[in-house]
């Protein structure tokens, strides 16, 4: 069993149709309708579904209705928070004397490594050619909810990578002799640096092409 009502809940904060969940999901359109008004559901239906909403399957049984955040953040605030991370950087640049070759380098790298290694490693390496083929706007002739679930996928593999490339980093940095003030301002300098990267390749290049493909896979098609 699930909680009927967070399942509606959760499909409405997506902007997804029973028939679009079905599609995401892999679980007919039928089943989901009887799941929203029961919340009878099959162990298999409700993996597919936790899937879907990139949850834990236990939170499809809670009955409070936050499990999932809009996605239509205000456009101010994600700017604002992007100005602040510009200025933080640019703050340390002017102050540390740091060349911004050396700032923008750190922690690349390592980033785009374990991005890679991670999707290739679960999803296989044609997936991550594919998603690097539509980032470039070429089109693809593999199933588009197949590609989409793995794009969706990526986007949290983008933050993982950004969490091992930071601890990576800090323990590197416990072998510089800095005085205290200075390591510690360098090492939350790289961990902002990090994020931003993986922001950048998660909501600039991945969120776009999930959009895409969001796009390609529910628009109409005439008879």
């Amino acid at each position: 069993m699930v909680s009927a009502e967070k399942i509606k809940l959760l499909r409405h904060q997506h902007g997804w149709s029973q028939e679009q969940l079905a599609t995401i999901s892999g679980v007919s359109a039928r089943t989901i309708q009887r799941i929203e008004k029961s919340g009878d559901c099959s162990l298999e239906s409700k993996m597919a579904l936790a899937g879907a909403f990139n949850l834990a399957v236990s939170r499809l049984c809670e009955n409070e209705t936050e499990a999932t955040p809009n996605s239509n953040q205000p456009i101010l605030l994600n700017g604002a928070l992007w100005g602040l991370f510009v200025i933080i950087i640019l703050g340390y640049w002017l102050t540390s004397g740091a060349s911004v070759q050396q700032l923008l380098h750190q922690g690349l790298l390592l980033f785009v490594v374990f991005w890679f290694i991670l999707s290739a490693r679960v999803q296989g390496l044609g997936a991550v050619v594919a998603t690097l083929k539509l980032a470039t706007g070429l089109k693809l002739s593999v199933p588009l909810h197949q590609t989409l679930a793995q794009v969706h996928q990526q986007i949290t593999f983008t933050y993982t990578s950004a969490l091992f490339t930071f601890g990576l980093v800090g323990i590197q940095m416990l072998h510089q002799e800095l005085p205290f003030d200075i390591w510690l301002m360098r090492l939350a300098v790289n961990a902002l640096l990090v994020f931003l990267y993986a922001g950048f390749w998660a909501e600039f290049i991945l969120r776009p092409v999930k959009a895409r493909l969001s796009a390609q896979l529910f628009e109409p098609h005439g008879d």
